[in-house]
């Protein structure tokens, strides 16, 4: 350093050394609490690197215009640098007291424990004072450097060539750092030369014993609601040095985190206030889930504040959906659909999303939410109008989580409330006993419904068996069970809603009557075939002879011998006469007290005739039926053919003695027979007349035993012995008769 200048750094006051400053500085340090046990921070001022105005902690005092305060840190700056207090140079001179200060107040709370300075000083009048110093509420002041005022002084003039080395010095716990040029002489003193203090660099360290408040205010992780996705905490911050670091902590890992802009030239560097912080839960488990906010101020003390926050990120799955009353068609717009919520393991069900859209062509597709804390059920529901419309559905939770993709599978809703339009086709010469009705429903298609016919001048409605065929009611009207004359037709259509509409008319609006019968009728004659031998004597060329026909004659009923054969003929013909060629004609037998089956079919011939062969097998009634089609009657004939039983009879001698005694046997062959065997009667022919004598039941398989004992016979007689079955209830046979055995007997 050139010759004339004076380091600041090296001044002392009222004589003491510079090993005394330090020790004395030494002491006093060992009075602060470590560093380490609270927080810290410096206050720089004209740092070697600003770029712009860094002496904001340094607050300017003047009392004069001829005093003045520089600040020229910015190294873009020309001429002096540096952070100044001096007089103006000029002509003139300052009171006493004037003065130029400057000064570095600590943050409440605070203390200013030591300062990092560089910087020097030039006096042109001794009557000014130059001082740099730390002073404290309890404690002296501790200079860093100073020039006391004197009347007899060394006037310096600073022009380093460079700038003096920082150096650093305790401050214990001051409050102030104060940097002053004041004019204490009583004459004034005298601005003509240049009296002035620089400062370089100040870097003071501020040691904040204090830990910030902190106070949640809001936000969804704060919120004690169940939430999802990207969430936020909002807090609010407060501390004498300001909020420098905000960090959320889940579960003990470091979430989010957040510094605030500080600015190291202000002794209250950081701002305070609200804070917002967030993250995205996604990386959670599901579940309440303890928390931490952590606030750091400007000297690095911590505060912490816990909280629980519920996250759930996980949608409600499928649900199954059912509708009341089931999906079928509906009369009225008015759906209530259904479902079973299954325990969810955090939030809870808050409502549902649902769409109801058109089905086949059907316009529109509302999509609508209804709200509920575990909403089960959709009442009220309607649609845009007739038709059918697919409604799916799916839940949100109490955290917003839904999932459009697990929609349950559509049910249908299905409203038609206009009924259907029915009338009678008209009747058809091809097919006269059809009746036909139209009855077309645009909307859920015709269901069902009925056609009735009354005779004209009666109340009563008789039901006409109908059946649905498409949009159509066809039934049939058996007009062979109904007498003839005019009836009156009515239909009643039901659709798939149940919606019903009546009609007495046919589509050009003329009223549906008909006349009965619709079908011509038919005539079935029949009857057992017998053919006999007639004998008659005629003359032929004046001789008498003898000549044999064959007649046959178609009787009713006949009695035909078991076993044997009977053939039944006869012909089908309209009321005209004119054969009914190629019909079919069944054959129905009943035997007595029985049931009717069918036993066999024929077909008959060019000229209507038709030829059925029967065995004699049982009584029974055998009837023809012609079924009829659908311009012919039915028709029918009746045959009965009479089988009386048959046994055989046989003895085991032909003679015998008075006394002496005979076996007759037999088997009953007409079967099948009663549980409990036929009863046969034995009979003699006896004065002109068969007469019974005893009885005998046979057994299951048909056969019989008798043993007759002869007595009173007198001389030699020829008797004559038969069995007879006589008929029985459940026995399908007449009364019948076997073969007649002679047995001789001598009596004395």
């Amino acid at each position: 350093m050139r010759q004339g200048t004076t380091l600041l750094n090296p001044f002392v006051s009222g004589g003491r050394g510079l090993l005394g400053t330090l020790l004395i500085g030494m002491l006093l340090s060992l009075a602060l609490p470590a560093e380490g046990r609270a927080g810290s921070f410096p206050v720089t001022s004209c740092s070697s690197q600003a770029r712009s105005d860094d002496t904001l902690a340094y607050r300017g005092q003047q009392s004069s215009r001829r005093m003045v305060i520089k600040r020229a840190c910015n190294i873009f700056t020309r001429g002096r640098t540096g952070l100044i207090t001096a007089n103006q140079k000029r002509q003139g001179r300052v009171r006493r007291g004037e003065h130029a200060t400057l000064v570095l107040r600590a943050p409440p709370g605070t203390a200013l424990t030591s300062i990092r300075w560089s910087g020097e000083a030039s006096r042109g009048d001794c009557g000014f004072g130059v001082e740099m110093y730390g002073v404290g509420p309890h404690q002296p002041a501790r200079y860093l450097a100073r020039l006391p005022a004197t009347r007899r002084c060394r006037l310096t003039n600073a022009s380093s060539a460079g700038r003096p080395r920082p150096r650093t010095f305790s401050l214990g716990r001051s409050t102030q750092v104060v940097q002053r040029v004041t004019c204490q002489d009583r004459g004034g003193c005298s601005t003509s030369n240049l009296t002035a203090l620089r400062t370089y660099l100040s870097q003071v360290r501020v040691v904040d014993v204090s830990r910030p408040a902190v106070r949640i205010t809001g936000g969804g992780l704060a919120s004690r609601r169940w939430v999802r996705g990207f969430q936020q905490l909002r807090f609010g911050a407060q501390d004498n040095v300001g909020i420098a670091r905000q960090e959320i902590f889940a579960g003990g890992i470091f979430r989010a985190s957040q510094a605030r802009p500080c600015d190291r030239a202000r002794t209250v560097p950081c701002p305070n206030g609200a804070g917002l912080l967030g993250f995205n839960t996604s990386a959670l488990p599901d579940g309440p889930r303890p928390m931490r906010l952590d606030v750091r101020d400007g000297a690095g003390n911590p505060s912490s504040v816990g909280f629980t926050s519920f996250v759930d990120n996980t949608a409600p799955g499928r649900a199954s959906l059912s509708l009341d009353g089931g999906q079928g068609w509906r009369r009225t717009n008015a759906f209530t659909a259904r479902w079973a919520n299954a325990r969810e393991p955090h939030a809870r069900i808050a409502g549902v999303r649902y769409r109801i859209c058109g089905v086949g062509g059907q316009p529109g597709c509302a999509a609508q939410s209804r709200p509920g804390i575990n909403i089960s059920a959709l009442p009220g529901l309607r649609v845009a109008g007739q038709g059918e419309w697919a409604l799916v559905m799916w839940r949100y939770d109490e955290a917003g989580n839904e999932n459009g993709a697990v929609a349950s599978d559509p049910v249908r809703l299905r409203l038609d409330s206009v009924p259907p339009a029915p009338a009678f086709e008209p009747p058809t010469l091809t097919d006269p006993t059809r009746v036909a009705v139209q009855a077309n429903d645009r909307t859920s298609g015709l269901a069902g419904g009925e056609i009735e016919l009354k005779r004209s001048g009666t109340v009563a409605w008789q039901s006409v068996p109908a059946r649905r065929v498409g949009q159509r009611l066809v039934g049939r009207i058996d007009d062979s069970k109904l007498p003839a004359g005019t009836y009156e037709l009515r239909s009643r259509a039901v659709d798939q809603a149940g919606n019903e509409a009546t009609t007495r008319h046919r589509l050009d609006g003329s009223p549906a009557t008909l006349s009965l019968p619709l079908r011509f009728a038919s005539v079935l004659a029949g009857g057992i075939q017998q053919i006999r031998v007639v004998r008659r004597m005629v003359r032929r060329r004046g001789k008498r002879r003898r000549i044999r026909r064959k007649r046959t004659r178609i009787v009713p009923a006949a009695t035909v011998a078991f076993g044997r054969r009977a053939r039944i003929i006869g012909q089908l013909a309209n009321s005209d006469g004119q054969p009914i060629p190629s019909a079919t004609v069944f054959v129905l037998s009943r035997p007595p007290g029985g049931t009717e089956s069918l036993s066999g079919m024929v077909t008959t011939d060019s000229n209507g005739r038709y030829s059925y062969l029967v065995r004699a097998t049982n009584t029974r009634s055998v009837r023809f039926a012609y079924l009829g089609t659908t311009l012919v009657l039915p028709s029918s004939r009746e045959v009965n053919i009479v089988v009386p039983a048959s046994s055989s009879l046989g003895v085991n001698r032909r003679r015998a003695r008075n006394g002496g005694s005979v076996v007759f046997r037999g088997r009953v062959r007409s079967q099948p027979l009663p549980p409990t065997g036929k009863l046969v009667e034995m009979q003699a022919y006896f004065r002109r007349k068969w007469r019974t004598f005893s009885t005998v039941r046979s057994d299951a398989q048909g056969r019989w035993r008798f043993r007759y004992r002869f007595g009173g016979t007198v001389g030699r007689v020829r008797y004559r012995f038969r069995a007879q079955l006589p008929a029985e209830g459940g026995y399908p046979f007449a009364t019948g008769r076997s073969r007649v055995v002679s047995v001789i007997v001598r009596g004395p």
